[in-house]
This record gives C-alpha cells, sequence and structure tokens, in this order.
C-alpha cells in the first residue's frame, strides 16, 4: 500500500470532523436531508422497516444525520462508528435515543459481529482504500444480512471533472472563506436551477440533479451540500462498475446497486 494512502486517510478523517464541528449545529430530526424522506431516497429500495428488532449498525456516523432516522425504526441496538473530531456532537445528538451505542472508531477499525444491517451513507467514496473497510462489514455481518452503502456517482462529467480539478485548492482553504465561496456558489446554481427548471430545459447541464434534488434543499443545505464537495481531502465518483469492484473484493457477490436521480448509486448488498 503507498504511504500517501494512509495519509489521505488521516486527512479526509480531519477534514470532515472540522466540518462536521462547524455544522453540528443542524438539527437532527428537522428539515432538509435530515428528514425521513431523504433518508430513505439514499436508502433506496431497502426496506427500512426490516431493521425493527435487529442490530444494526452505521460506518461514519458524523454527526448523527443517517443514525438518527436509522433508530426511529426500533431496532434492538444501533451502533455508531465514527472516527473524526465531531464525535463528541455524535454524542450530544444521539443523548436518549434508547439502546444506541457509539463508538470512536473508523470502518478500518469497524470488528462487530452478528450484525443484521450495516449502512454506510456518504462515507466509502471519501475513504481512498475502502475495500478492507467493505471487508471488515462483510465479516460483521451474520449470513442473510445486509449492507446499504450510497456512494457520488460519476454520471455528471463535467461538473465531476471541474469537482477534481477545483477541490486540490478548495480544500486548502480556510473554513471560514470556503463557506463564503459555497453560498456563493448555491446562490449561483440556485438561480441556475430556477431559470432550467422554470423554462424545461432538459437538456441544460445538471437539469435532472438540479430538478429532482437540489433544487428542492433549503439553501443554507445546499450551501452544505457544495461544501463537503469541495472541501474533502479524498473523494471518488463511482462508475457502476467500480462500485461493484469494490464491494466484490470486500466480499459480496449478491450486489443490487439502483441509480439515484443520475448522481449517485445505492448498493444493498446481501451476504
Amino acid at each position: 500500500m503507498s504511504s500517501e494512502v494512509p495519509n489521505f486517510r488521516t486527512k479526509s478523517i480531519k477534514t470532515f470532523g472540522a466540518q462536521w464541528t462547524r455544522f453540528n449545529e443542524l438539527e437532527i430530526a428537522g428539515g432538509g436531508s435530515q428528514s425521513d424522506g431523504w433518508f430513505r431516497q439514499w436508502i433506496g429500495s431497502f426496506d427500512i422497516e426490516s431493521v425493527r428488532g435487529k442490530r444494526v449498525a452505521e460506518v461514519g456516523a458524523g454527526v448523527g444525520r443517517s443514525l438518527y432516522n436509522i433508530a426511529q425504526y426500533a431496532p434492538a441496538e444501533v451502533v455508531g462508528y465514527e472516527p473524526s473530531a465531531c464525535f463528541p456532537y455524535l454524542v450530544q445528538n444521539m443523548r436518549g435515543v434508547s439502546n444506541c451505542r457509539l463508538v470512536n472508531l473508523g470502518g478500518h477499525e469497524f470488528h462487530e459481529k452478528n450484525l443484521d444491517v450495516v449502512f454506510s451513507i456518504g462515507v466509502i467514496h471519501h475513504i481512498p482504500d475502502p475495500v478492507p473497510v467493505v471487508r471488515n462489514i462483510y465479516e460483521s455481518l451474520k449470513v442473510g444480512g445486509h449492507f446499504v452503502a450510497w456512494v457520488y456517482g460519476n454520471q455528471l462529467g463535467g461538473y465531476v471533472f471541474v469537482q477534481k480539478m477545483i477541490r486540490p485548492i478548495t480544500n486548502k482553504l480556510s473554513d471560514r472563506m470556503l463557506n463564503s465561496i459555497s453560498m456563493g456558489l448555491a446562490l449561483a446554481l440556485t438561480l441556475y436551477g430556477v431559470l432550467i427548471v422554470g423554462l424545461r430545459l432538459r437538456r441544460a447541464p445538471l437539469f435532472q440533479y438540479l430538478s429532482s434534488t437540489f433544487h428542492h434543499l433549503p439553501l443554507r443545505f445546499k450551501k452544505i451540500v457544495i461544501f463537503d464537495q469541495l472541501n474533502p481531502a479524498w473523494s471518488d465518483y463511482y462508475s457502476r462498475e467500480r462500485l461493484r469492484s469494490v464491494l466484490s473484493e470486500g466480499g459480496f457477490s449478491d450486489v443490487k446497486i439502483e441509480e439515484k436521480d443520475g448522481y449517485s448509486w445505492t448498493a444493498i448488498c446481501t451476504r
């Protein structure tokens, strides 16, 4: 393994720790990405009601956005792994949620056993060496257990290219400066979205993503979405084939991959 991989892993954890420390004030049960509706979009056709009474975990819990939603479906135990400096805010946000156990470790140190379901929402694409993490998840599951992952896709073409070109610059900016830039871009994309959606310019760049997803977010969360893409030390944009390969190398042979609104993928894997 190249020495750059653990270095990028450490940097990625550090940048997200700072990011979610900055944005920890998001209300867990409020609107935007926190809502049950958004969570259900991320998990695709997976039946979230099936976690009732089961042992469930999330790898990369952040400040608890998805973990809180998972807990609402009454699993017997819900376990959240988060390696970064935002862990105290995860503890704070999940306070009062019964049968919840939180662990200040990441996917490379994920060593649970006999789980029924593991989720990883928006995390795998920020891990430079994801196969060992997927392998740990595979080995944590009971036979017949499920792994549900949501990742960035490469379907947006030019947008992805621009992201990759400018991120080495933007991830070196101060959080304050990047926050201001992200708000400016959020406003610009909002105006562009209003124009192309209103005029039904279906061939315009980003039409599907803006009309189905971005256009419906509150402005404040649009800013965070952009910040989330420009801030990380590492982001990968997966093709369907690349995602299937990573999951297969991690041990999964029973894999269903669903495209989400032309910009991302949900993988539902069974051990």
